[in-house]
């Protein structure tokens, strides 16, 4: 096998049988075992109240971000075109396409959550007249950050000029007593790389930086129900 790879690919190859042996196996699990994986259900995402709502929902970040119930980070789509010269074509770079992305939020009893997303939709175009609102107004900033398993955040992003683009339909039945998960598409200008200032196992002035006293509480309230949930979903 190695001597078939070697015509393919001259120099940079690999032995296969390799990645079955002992010495292989103990390198991944030493790997993993110093810098461990990250995980789905170890994250944090913050969004800044949008400047028109901000008089009405001005407290409303720490609920908005304690009730995010999954999500993602957004991909990034070079787009390109061929340039051609002397009878072959090579892919040239053109612009970034950065497509929607998708949060998903537990609902309150008296579905507070689902209200403010309604007014936001609403300053964005009115449904009574159709007139389209400033971007300036309906537009914010967020960021999503992957933490350890210590909940020190080692990795983050910023979303620039972000607003909700859709909402979708939440199911309603006797049949079932399931806890309501909004889902909501997001479109955003761009997203960029946060730099990470809090290294080591101490998370207090990341978390208190973001938090109240009374969302740390609520947090660590929450927080054992949420991940019974996700292990049990």
């Amino acid at each position: 096998m190695s001597t078939q790879l070697d015509d393919l690919f001259g120099t940079h190859t690999f032995n296969l049988n390799s990645l079955n042996t002992a010495p292989g196996l103990d390198k991944f699990l030493a790997l993993v075992k110093s810098n461990g994986l990250a995980t789905h259900n170890n994250y944090f995402v913050v969004i800044d109240i949008p400047p028109l709502l901000y008089s009405k929902y001005s407290l409303y970040g720490e609920t908005l971000s304690l009730l995010c119930s999954g999500g993602e980070f957004p991909a990034v789509n070079m787009r390109s075109t061929d340039l051609f010269f002397q009878g072959a074509t090579k892919p040239m770079a053109t612009h970034i396409n950065y497509g929607e992305m998708f949060l998903f939020f537990y609902l309150e009893q008296d579905m507070s959550l689902k209200s403010f997303f309604d007014d936001w939709f609403n300053i964005i175009v009115n449904p009574v007249n159709g007139i389209v609102g400033y971007n300036d107004d309906y537009a914010t900033n967020m960021r999503i950050y992957q933490l350890d398993k210590q909940y020190v955040p080692v990795y983050g992003i910023q979303l620039e000029n972000v607003w909700p683009k859709a909402t979708y339909p939440l199911q309603i039945t006797y049949q079932s007593s399931q806890v309501h998960r909004l889902p909501i598409s997001f479109t955003y200008r761009y997203w960029q790389n946060i730099e990470i200032m809090y290294n080591g196992s101490d998370a207090s002035g990341f978390w208190g930086n973001l938090l109240s006293s009374q969302g740390m509480q609520l947090l660590n309230k929450i927080a054992p129900v949420i991940y019974s949930i996700l292990m049990k979903g």
